[in-house]
C-alpha cells in the first residue's frame, strides 16, 4: 500500500515537472526564436529537466566511456551524431541528462498529441523515412545542427523493441554524418535491475515500451516500481572518411553496439519424455571475455543450462541454448540474436 502511495506521488511530481518543461521550453521559443541558440538552450533545458526526471522515478544511470578521446572531445564543444539501440522512451531521458543534445522521431510521434508536443518544445527533429524527397531535406537539417555544434541522437532500427535483440539499423539518418562530416558516437543500453531484481523476460516490460503499450499506463507502472539500474556504455566513435559511405558508418556502429549489448531472452523446449511437455527458461546472462556468461535461468523445472554465443564472419552474434535434467534428453532451440544491417 505504502508503495502504490509513493509511486502515486512519484508520477504526480513528474507530471508537474513535464509541466515545467513545456512551460520553460515555449518561454525560450518565444525569447530566442528559430535560432541556434534557442536550439541550444532548449537542449540544456531538456538535459537539466531529464536528470530531475530520473531521480523523481527513481533510475540510477552507470556511465562508462570505452573511448578516452571523449573528454578532449566534448572539452572543445565537437558535436557528434549518437546512435543508440532503443528499448523505451526512458532511453530519451537517460541519454538527454549526460549531455544537451536534439532527437530525432518520427512523423507519427510528432502528430500523436502529447509526446508530441513534448517532442517540439524538446526541439526534436521529425523524419518521414517513407518518403525519399522529403527525408533528404530532413537530412539536412540534421547537419546542420550538427555543424552549428548541437549533437543529435537517432534510434537507427526505427522502433523500440522488448530487449530481445538489436534490430538491423536503417542507414538513411547517417548520410547527415557525412553531410556535416561529424563522427558516430556510438551508445549501448543496458537495463540491467529494476526494484532489485535482475531483469529479464519476465519482467522486461516494466522496463520496455513498445508495439501497442500505451504511454500513461507503462510510465505510471515505472513510477510505482522505481529502482532501475542502467548501464550506458559510449563506445568507439565512427569517424567518417573519405571512402565512407552511410552502410559502412551504420554496419560499424552497429557491431559494436550489438557487442556490448546483453539480449533478454527465453527459449523453450521439447522433452522426450512421455508427456512430452514443453519447458520454458528465461535467460539471465552477461557478459564475458569470450562472449556471454550465463548467470541465472528462471524455469518451473530444475534445469541444467548453459548459453553460448556464436560469431558469424560479419561478427553478427547468434545464440544457441541448450538444456537438460533428469529423464530430459531434450533438444534446443537457437536463433539469430541480432541481424546484419540493411
Amino acid at each position: 500500500m505504502l508503495n502504490k502511495l509513493l509511486g502515486y506521488i512519484r508520477f504526480g511530481v513528474l507530471f508537474f515537472c513535464i509541466g515545467v518543461f513545456a512551460v520553460g521550453a515555449i518561454a525560450l521559443r518565444l525569447v530566442l526564436g528559430d535560432s541556434v541558440r534557442s536550439k541550444r538552450a532548449a537542449a540544456q533545458w531538456l538535459s537539466a529537466m531529464c536528470g530531475v526526471g530520473l531521480k523523481i522515478l527513481g533510475i540510477k544511470v552507470e556511465e562508462v566511456r570505452a573511448d578516452p578521446e571523449l573528454i578532449a572531445s566534448a572539452m572543445r564543444g565537437e558535436s557528434h551524431l549518437i546512435v543508440a539501440n532503443h528499448l523505451s522512451y526512458l532511453d530519451i531521458l537517460i541519454i538527454a541528462s549526460l549531455q544537451p543534445t536534439l532527437f530525432v522521431t518520427s512523423i507519427e510521434i510528432r502528430d500523436s498529441g502529447f509526446l508530441g508536443f513534448l517532442c517540439k518544445a524538446g526541439g526534436c527533429h521529425f523524419v518521414e523515412r517513407r518518403n525519399r524527397n522529403q527525408i533528404q531535406r530532413e537530412v539536412a537539417e540534421i547537419a546542420g545542427s550538427l555543424t552549428e555544434g548541437l549533437n543529435v541522437v537517432v534510434f537507427p532500427e526505427a522502433t523500440s523493441t522488448n530487449g530481445a535483440q538489436v534490430l538491423p539499423f536503417k542507414v538513411s539518418l547517417m548520410d547527415a554524418a557525412i553531410m556535416s562530416g561529424r563522427p558516430l558516437l556510438p551508445l549501448c543500453i543496458n537495463y540491467r535491475e529494476i526494484a532489485g531484481e535482475q531483469v529479464r523476460v519476465e519482467n522486461r516490460d516494466e522496463i520496455c515500451w513498445y508495439g501497442d503499450m500505451t504511454f500513461l499506463g507503462h510510465i505510471i507502472n515505472v513510477a510505482m516500481r522505481g529502482d532501475i539500474k542502467v548501464a550506458v556504455t559510449r563506445l568507439s566513435r565512427v569517424h567518417v572518411k573519405p571512402e565512407s559511405d552511410r552502410k559502412s558508418l551504420a554496419a560499424e556502429a552497429y557491431q559494436q553496439i550489438v557487442g556490448h549489448y546483453v539480449p533478454r531472452i527465453s527459449c523453450t523446449f521439447q522433452e522426450t519424455s512421455r508427456n512430452s511437455r514443453k519447458s520454458s527458461v528465461s535467460l539471465v546472462i552477461s557478459r564475458a571475455a569470450s562472449g556471454y556468461e550465463f548467470l541465472t535461468a528462471s524455469s518451473t523445472k530444475a534445469l541444467s543450462c548453459r548459453f553460448i554465443a556464436l560469431r558469424s564472419a560479419q561478427t553478427i552474434p547468434s545464440y544457441q541454448c541448450s538444456c537438460s535434467r533428469e529423464g530430459f534428453t531434450g533438444s534446443k532451440e537457437s536463433g539469430l540474436m541480432s541481424s546484419p544491417v540493411t
